[in-house]
Order: structure tokens, then C-alpha cells, then sequence
């Protein structure tokens, strides 16, 4: 169609320039966008609106948002007027390149040509300005939103809660919850989860049921994520037998767990020393075809090491490395803290040497548990020269080695099944 009136005098009309604009726009070809709308001003026709609306919305959906705001300059020194649906394209692919500051410059021109917002403008600048932490910014923009009788849509409902729910302010999140139920708008799963993950951290299982009830009333598919955040809310609060019901909810919805879901009940098991469990979950999970990560067996470890049970710590710190799976700061201070609880100093003193030839860097909590490493070797004697050499503590122990239990590791093994067994029979579902 474009071949067929090439050379006509109505080639560079601004209509045809328009649709021209407009198709190399939506394939992405910005050169060619840019050279019909020089051609455009070559050919002596003046550019309209839809011209620029055009060009901006293309150069602000290939990234370049500052030759979009050149042109969007351009436009208006033309004596053109933006709509609001063209600020909005601009404020998004802003705020998508974390220029708010641009953004909120941009706002207050637009406000101050008399162009109006709309619920989107704001959702747009409080979703901004929440991504880059400008919490209070975001907040007041809410309240701006209201006084000024636009009426909040869900979107910016739920970038207000998901920014509330990031600082920790629970209350203020379900005050803003409650008035967008109030208005008949209903939350989407990502703002639910956003709270119950917000919930789960402080540990308030009831307020996390509470609204994990609600959503699934509402109609709001709960998923995954719902369920690994009720999880590890269960976790926090030391409600074991309540994380199982909630596994048997997820089966029977047959929602299938992921390796977060599966992590996060190994490690609400180990704070509630059932190591033994634990270790079942651990099994299950390479059943269902999972590979166990770094915080799998950093929590396995943990389990383990509460359970006073260092033999299958150690074991679990072995079979970590026999899979490829390195070890972290955070597994090295656990199993350091561990030992030093447990008397084995030397053993901790080794496993930190292992820690600094693996080029592992240590942070403010290996500095805590070293000091008190220290306080305990220079107190019993030992060495803590590098060079000294000593058996691993991850090789074969003898029997007269001074740094093993008293009891066998089958003992131990055997003992705390038992002992796990007969607790969990009689309190894991009172829980």
C-alpha cells in the first residue's frame, strides 16, 4: 500500500504519515519511525497530536524515554496539548526507568497545564515511587488521590498494601484492605500474598488465617505462594501440626509444593527440634523430584544441631557437598555456633579454617560466634595456628576421639526417634 502511493503528492500528507508512524511503531522500528517524522516536516506538513502521540508512545515502548520526553517538550512548544492517556505512557516508562524524580516533575507540569489524572496516573506514581522505597512519598499520593475525589483502582489498592506490607506496617495494610473491600473491589492473589508474607514475619498466625480465610471467601485462588507463606508464618510461631493441616489443604486442592514449600516446612520442623521429620520432608522432596539447595540443607543442618544430634549434622554437611551444593556463610556460621555450643572446639576452629579456603567471606555474625571461638580455645588449650594439622572433622571419627559423644551415632539416631516419635504422636496435632 505504501509502494502504491509513493510518489503521489499525498505521500507525506500527515494522515498518511500517521499510519505510517503508527505500523513501524507497534513492529518495534524506531529508525524508521524517526525518518518519517523528519520526511513529515521535510515535505512541509505539520506534524498533529496523533503525530507525536505516536512517536512518544514508540520511543517510551523501545526504552527511550528521554527522546520521549524531548518530543512530549517538542509537542507542547508547538502549542499541541497532551491527553492524559499520553502523560501516562510517558509516567510509566519513567518510572519503569526508576527516573522518579523525572516522573514527579513530569506530574506537577501536568497538573499545572490543567491536564487531569486519573486513577491510573496515580497507581502509576505510587507503584514508582514504592519500587524505589519512597514509601512516605507513595503514601501521601494515596491520600492526594482521595481528597481529590479520584477514586483508587485496584491497582492502587494493592501497590499501597504491597508498599505498607514492605515496611511492616500490617495495620495501615488492612486499613487500606478494608477500604477497598468497603468499595466492592476484590484483591488479586498477589495482593493477599503480599500480606500474609508480611504477616508470616511477625509471627501472627491468627491474623495470617485470618486473612488466608478471607481470601479464599473473596474467591481469590490461593496458590502456592499463599500456601508457602502460611507455612512459614507456622514456622515462626512454632505451629507445627498447623503447617501439616495446611499441607493436607494443599494436597487435597492439588496444589503442588515447590522447593520453597517443601524448605520452609523443613525449617519450621528444625526450630521445633523434629529433626527426624525434618528429615522425612528432605526425603520427600527428592521423591517429588526436587533438588535440594543451600538453605535445604543449611536448614536439615540446623535441625540436626538442635537436636543435639551433630553426627547427622556433620553428615548432612557432607552429603551437601557430595551433591555440588556449596556451602554459604550462613550454613558456616550455624555449624560453627553448633560446635562451639556443643564443646567441639576444635572441630569449630576447623570447620572455619575449612570456611577461609574456600574463600567464604565471613559477615557480623561469624565475627560474634569466632570471638566467643576464641574466648573458648585460649580457656582449653587450643591451638587456633592454621597450620596445625588434625584429622577433619567430616572423616570417620575413631572411638577414642575426645571430640564424639558419649553415645553412638546409632544411639542418638535411635533415641531421638523414639523420643520424636512418642512427642509426635501425642502433641503434633494439638499444636
Amino acid at each position: 500500500m505504501l509502494a502504491a502511493i509513493q510518489d503521489t503528492p499525498c505521500r507525506y500528507h500527515v494522515l498518511v504519515s500517521n499510519a505510517v508512524i503508527a505500523a513501524y511503531g507497534r513492529s518495534s522500528r524506531i529508525h524508521k519511525v524517526m525518518d518519517e517524522f523528519q520526511e513529515l516536516d521535510k515535505h512541509g506538513s505539520k506534524p498533529n497530536a496523533y503525530t507525536y502521540k505516536c512517536v512518544i508512545q514508540s520511543l517510551v515502548k523501545a526504552g527511550n524515554v528521554v527522546l520521549a520526553m524531548d518530543f512530549l517538550d517538542k509537542m507542547i512548544k508547538t502549542g499541541l496539548e497532551p491527553d492524559t492517556l499520553l502523560y501516562n505512557v510517558v509516567l510509566d516508562g519513567l518510572g519503569k526507568a526508576n527516573m522518579i524524580d523525572e516522573a514527579c516533575k513530569l506530574f506537577a507540569s501536568m497538573k499545572s497545564m490543567g491536564c487531569p489524572a486519573d486513577d491510573y496516573t496515580y497507581a502509576i506514581l505510587i507503584r514508582s515511587l514504592g519500587r524505589c522505597k519512597r514509601d512516605e512519598e507513595a503514601t501521601l499520593l494515596f491520600d492526594e488521590m482521595e481528597e481529590r475525589g479520584c477514586t483508587p483502582s485496584a491497582p492502587a489498592y494493592t501497590n499501597v498494601i504491597d508498599i505498607y506490607c514492605k515496611a511492616g506496617r500490617i495495620e495501615s495494610a488492612m486499613v487500606v484492605l478494608k477500604k477497598m473491600l468497603d468499595k466492592n473491589l476484590a484483591p488479586d492473589d498477589y495482593t493477599l500474598n503480599s500480606l500474609i508474607t508480611a504477616v508470616s514475619r511477625t509471627g501472627r498466625t491468627e491474623l495470617a488465617c485470618e486473612i488466608f480465610e478471607r481470601m479464599k471467601k473473596s474467591g481469590v485462588a490461593v496458590n502456592t505462594v499463599s500456601f508457602n507463606a502460611m507455612l512459614d508464618c507456622c514456622g515462626k510461631a512454632g505451629k507445627v501440626g498447623l503447617a501439616y493441616q495446611f499441607m493436607d489443604e494443599m494436597e487435597a486442592r492439588g496444589i503442588k509444593p515447590n522447593s520453597i514449600t517443601f524448605n520452609t516446612l523443613i525449617n519450621c520442623l528444625g526450630r521445633a527440634k523434629y529433626a527426624s521429620e525434618a528429615y522425612k520432608v528432605l526425603q520427600e522432596m527428592r521423591s517429588a523430584g526436587l533438588t535440594p539447595d543451600v538453605f535445604t540443607y543449611t536448614c536439615m543442618i540446623e535441625a540436626f544441631a538442635k537436636a543435639g544430634n551433630m553426627g547427622k549434622a556433620f553428615e548432612m554437611f557432607g552429603d551437601m557437598e557430595k551433591a555440588g551444593c556449596s556451602a554459604n556463610v550462613v550454613t558456616y556460621n550455624l555449624l560453627i555456633d553448633a560446635l562451639v555450643k556443643a564443646g567441639r572446639y576444635q572441630d569449630a576452629r576447623d570447620i572455619y579454617f575449612d570456611m577461609k579456603k574456600k574463600g567464604i567471606l565471613p559477615d557480623a555474625i561469624t565475627a560474634t560466634v569466632l570471638q566467643q571461638l576464641a574466648g573458648k580455645c585460649k580457656l582449653s588449650g587450643i591451638s587456633l595456628d592454621e597450620n596445625e594439622q588434625r584429622p577433619s572433622p567430616l572423616s570417620a571419627p575413631s572411638p577414642s576421639s575426645p571430640v564424639l559423644e558419649k553415645k553412638s551415632l546409632q544411639q542418638e539416631e535411635e533415641e531421638e526417634e523414639k523420643s520424636a516419635n512418642d512427642i509426635y504422636r501425642s502433641t503434633l496435632w494439638r499444636s
